[in-house]
């Protein structure tokens, strides 16, 4: 049990919060096999019965925490064939039909939730389109994938573990010459865990188990070749026979006190050696730029490492890093989706949004469409640019393709309620705003525009609700801070205003400059053909007035200082 949980290849099923699933799904799978063993070898009538509605209810959880978890039945049929009956000519066929049932079973359940699409083999191979291999290259693939598992879970050094693995594709049996090797290397495993299976059972269950839990994600699916986040499961009892073969050695040696002292020394290296890489694994894990570095620096020639540092770049400011790693993702390969680039374009459009060059930002998102033609976020954000350029049949239509897409998208529904805002059409406005703050509740610039349509609307009291509950959720937005502060100003609430713009311009306080950006933004939003025009116009003098009475309370402070003996 040490010798699997401290290895270091669980670093990715265990930190990486995504495959929390991964996790769940194999503490219910061991919970539910536990609960079976005692209650197969219960004597008591009540007592197994209960044992047994637990078994059934973790087999549940573990299924609905993921779907390779659908093994579990046969394993407990391996499990009580090979170490509680015994292996028989007797139980052997009992268990041959027990197989049988159950993979019937499981095949109707498929229909059931699937519908009898899983039944059509060209749908499957269709469902290949993206990827780049077949589904006969993935099933040659798969048994090098399970051999380089096998060597990652007995020498899993950090210079070895990757978030994501460059794996050259089998396209016969031959190319490379590695593919029939480690398919006969695989069979003759599982013959040998056979043909001992009445003699060494315990050993022989463990080598099946591993190779039947990797059978879902290593099989026909279509999904990615390789990650280290699927040896979860399946290695929870690998090491089982090699802790066999250490105590075995240990006892062998049992005389021979320098060799046992040694091998025992040797198995408390291998522990805190492991123990030290898990902790310099989970290190890279802290942060994804930590982890996107160590990508790129181990698989220089994988398009996602370099798309996703990217997106660290992207998110930390860093744009012309940005633009360089997007560019290189670009060049470099991608086999495990074909439509990546996709996201690749979009997110350099981004970046050239945000630096203001929308003719380049336009560019990037129409090669993006060219990949993800329905992809909402594209179209959302060409709407953006339109509407920027008083474009506002062209936003429309991007925004409507966006809801299309996706039906009750709060980004869609309040760019067009922003839209209607500017074109004057304020009923319309309320009820897209609306729509979308039913679909994300918490999103504070819903909030925002929702508050500036009521006040539009001449119902300054449920604009100064949405405006406070925006501020609760982002204390330090400015725009929210205007709009309340100049809300309390025309209510004539002096003393409140003051402390919303005292507020106001303590986010600016660090860098002057950023107000200055601020106050520009505001007035190139100010245009005389948009129907908020005028509103802009007011909060714009609002602004200026606060500006004006802050100037000479600073004025007054330096004759003060000038004053002092």
């Amino acid at each position: 049990a040490l010798l699997w949980a401290i290895n270091p290849v669980q670093t990715q099923a265990v930190t990486y919060v995504v495959q929390r699933m991964t996790s769940m799904a194999g503490l219910f799978y061991m919970m539910a096999m536990y609960f079976y063993l005692k209650g197969r070898t219960s004597t008591q009538g009540f007592s197994r019965n209960t044992l047994y509605f637990l078994f059934i209810i973790c087999g549940i959880l573990a299924m609905g925490s993921k779907e390779n978890a659908i093994t579990l039945p046969f394993s407990i049929l391996l499990f009580d064939l090979f170490l509680i009956q015994g292996i028989s000519r007797a139980s052997v066929k009992r268990s041959f039909f027990l197989f049988l049932i159950m993979g019937i079973a499981c095949l109707f359940l498929g229909i059931l939730l699937k519908g009898p699409a899983i039944l059509d083999l060209q749908d499957l191979v269709s469902r290949y389109q993206n990827r780049g291999f077949t589904l006969g290259e993935r099933l040659l693939t798969g048994p090098r994938v399970i051999l380089f598992y096998i060597s990652l879970l007995v020498h899993p050094m950090p210079n070895r573990l990757c978030l994501e693995h460059d794996i050259p594709i089998s396209t016969g049996l031959l190319t490379p010459p590695s593919t029939l090797i480690a398919i006969l290397v695989i069979l003759a495993m599982i013959a040998a865990a056979l043909s001992q299976a009445k003699k060494r059972p315990l050993i022989s269950f463990c080598v099946i188990f591993f190779f039947l839990n990797h059978l879902i994600e290593g099989s026909i699916f279509p999904l990615e070749l390789i990650f280290e986040h699927r040896n979860y499961l399946p290695s929870m009892l690998f090491f089982v026979p090699i802790s066999i073969l250490l105590s075995g050695g240990i006892a062998f040696f049992s005389r021979k006190r320098g060799l046992r002292t040694i091998l025992v020394i040797f198995v408390i290296l291998v522990l805190v050696g492991w123990g030290h890489s898990t902790y310099a694994r989970n290190w890279v894990w802290k942060n994804d730029g930590i982890l996107s570095f160590d990508c790129v620096e181990k698989y220089p020639d994988l398009a996602r490492p370099h798309h996703n540092l990217g997106r660290f770049f992207l998110k930390n400011g860093q744009y012309e890093e940005a633009i360089m790693e997007f560019q290189i993702s670009l060049s470099k390969k991608d086999i495990n989706n074909l439509a990546g680039k996709n996201w690749t374009y979009y997110n350099l459009g981004s970046v050239y949004q945000t630096l203001g060059n929308d003719d380049k930002a336009l560019f990037y998102y129409e090669q993006a469409q060219k990949y993800q033609p329905s992809f909402a976020p594209t179209h959302i954000r060409k709407g953006q640019v339109f509407l920027k350029r008083g474009l506002y049949d062209e936003a429309a239509e991007e925004f409507h393709k966006a809801l299309k897409s996706r039906k009750h998208l709060s980004s869609a529904l309040t760019n067009l309620g922003h839209l209607f805002l500017q074109t004057g059409q304020t009923a319309k406005a309320l009820n897209h705003l609306k729509l979308a703050l039913e679909s994300a509740p918490l999103d504070p610039v819903i909030m925002r525009r929702l508050g500036l349509a009521y006040m539009l609307e001449n119902q300054p009291a449920k604009a100064f609700i949405l405006f406070k509950n925006s501020l609760e959720i982002t204390p330090d937005d400015p725009f929210t801070l205007l709009e309340l502060a100049a809300l309390y100003g025309d209510r004539g609430r002096e003393t409140k205003k003051q402390e919303v713009m005292n507020r106001f311009f303590a986010v600016f306080a660090e860098s002057p400059l950023k107000l200055k950006g601020f106050i520009d933004g505001m007035s190139v939003r100010s245009d005389p053909q948009r129907a908020d025009h005028s509103h802009q116009q007011h909060l714009l003098r609002f602004l200026s007035k606060a500006c004006q009475e802050r100037s000479r309370e600073y004025a007054a402070m330096a004759d003060d200082c000038l004053r002092l003996p």
